[in-house]
């Protein structure tokens, strides 16, 4: 059995989630103790790190680690709850001229 078991976490799944997802396919792990080790929003995709049994008490360990993001914007639009999930409050269509700030031409 391993201490720390790294998961892939798919868009619009929780880390919780992920977890429980794990749990009936790998069935070792049914009655041991486990946590992730940092959040994912629900809306982003990617690896998930999991502390098994006594590695549990050494999570903030993990938690001080070195992080990458890659991620995408998107700009010319309003939600009323501020991310991509609400309702467009606000669009508007930039074009190649508006795009020059961005760095891009």
């Amino acid at each position: 059995m391993k201490n720390i078991i790294v998961l892939n976490k798919k868009e619009g799944e929780t880390p919780l989630e992920a977890l429980e997802n794990f749990r009936p396919r790998n069935k070792e792990y049914k009655d041991i103790k486990m946590t992730y080790a940092g959040r994912l929003d629900p809306m982003a995709s990617g690896l998930l790190l999991v502390l098994v049994g006594k590695e549990i008490k050494n999570k903030e360990k993990y938690l001080a680690l070195n992080k990458e993001y890659d991620f995408k914007i998107l700009f010319g639009f309003a939600t009323d709850t501020y991310d991509i999930l609400g309702r467009v409050t606000h669009s508007k269509v930039l074009t190649n001229v508006g795009m020059k700030e961005f760095g891009k031409k």
